[in-house]
Protein backbone atom coordinates (compact mmCIF):
# COMPACT_ATOMS: atom_id res chain seq x y z
CA UNK A 1 0.00 0.00 0.00
CA UNK A 2 1.39 3.65 -0.92
CA UNK A 3 1.51 6.39 1.17
CA UNK A 4 1.77 9.85 0.98
CA UNK A 5 5.39 9.60 2.51
CA UNK A 6 6.73 8.00 -0.39
CA UNK A 7 7.65 9.69 -4.15
CA UNK A 8 5.53 7.00 -5.58
CA UNK A 9 2.16 8.06 -3.70
CA UNK A 10 2.70 11.24 -3.88
CA UNK A 11 2.97 11.35 -7.89
CA UNK A 12 -0.24 8.55 -7.82
CA UNK A 13 -2.22 11.32 -5.80
CA UNK A 14 -1.44 14.50 -8.04
CA UNK A 15 -1.53 11.82 -11.25
CA UNK A 16 -5.10 11.21 -9.73
CA UNK A 17 -6.12 15.06 -9.19
CA UNK A 18 -4.93 15.79 -12.53
CA UNK A 19 -7.16 12.97 -14.09
CA UNK A 20 -10.19 14.97 -12.43
CA UNK A 21 -13.00 16.90 -14.57
CA UNK A 22 -15.59 18.92 -13.47
CA UNK A 23 -18.49 17.39 -14.78
CA UNK A 24 -17.20 14.00 -13.31
CA UNK A 25 -20.36 12.03 -11.35
CA UNK A 26 -20.00 11.14 -7.96
CA UNK A 27 -18.52 7.55 -7.61
CA UNK A 28 -18.24 6.86 -3.50
CA UNK A 29 -20.69 10.02 -2.58
CA UNK A 30 -23.11 13.06 -3.48
CA UNK A 31 -20.06 15.27 -4.05
CA UNK A 32 -19.17 16.70 -7.12
CA UNK A 33 -15.29 16.92 -7.74
CA UNK A 34 -14.91 20.52 -6.95
CA UNK A 35 -16.77 19.69 -3.39
CA UNK A 36 -14.78 17.02 -2.85
CA UNK A 37 -11.30 18.83 -3.37
CA UNK A 38 -12.55 21.76 -1.40
CA UNK A 39 -13.18 18.97 1.40
CA UNK A 40 -9.95 17.14 0.76
CA UNK A 41 -8.57 20.23 1.28
CA UNK A 42 -10.14 21.56 4.20
CA UNK A 43 -8.88 18.72 6.13
CA UNK A 44 -5.64 19.01 5.35
CA UNK A 45 -5.64 22.61 6.06
CA UNK A 46 -7.54 21.22 9.91
CA UNK A 47 -4.28 18.77 10.42
CA UNK A 48 -2.46 21.40 10.13
CA UNK A 49 -3.38 24.11 12.10
CA UNK A 50 -4.39 26.44 9.16
CA UNK A 51 -8.61 25.66 9.44
CA UNK A 52 -10.63 25.42 12.96
CA UNK A 53 -14.01 23.23 13.08
CA UNK A 54 -16.30 24.06 15.44
CA UNK A 55 -16.86 20.68 17.99
CA UNK A 56 -19.89 18.88 17.80
CA UNK A 57 -19.73 17.64 21.03
CA UNK A 58 -22.77 16.96 22.99
CA UNK A 59 -23.62 15.12 26.35
CA UNK A 60 -25.64 12.22 23.65
CA UNK A 61 -22.08 12.13 21.93
CA UNK A 62 -19.86 12.21 25.51
CA UNK A 63 -22.13 9.64 26.77
CA UNK A 64 -24.44 7.62 25.37
CA UNK A 65 -22.28 6.89 21.57
CA UNK A 66 -19.08 6.85 23.38
CA UNK A 67 -20.75 3.73 25.46
CA UNK A 68 -21.78 2.40 22.58
CA UNK A 69 -18.63 2.80 20.19
CA UNK A 70 -16.69 1.15 23.43
CA UNK A 71 -18.86 -1.09 24.97
CA UNK A 72 -22.12 -2.21 23.05
CA UNK A 73 -20.19 -4.97 20.48
CA UNK A 74 -17.26 -5.66 22.96
CA UNK A 75 -16.89 -9.48 23.43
Amino acid sequence: MSTLASPAGQKSIIERVHRLRPDAPAVWGRMNASQMICHVNDSFLTSFGERTVSSDSTIFHRTVMKWIALKAFAP
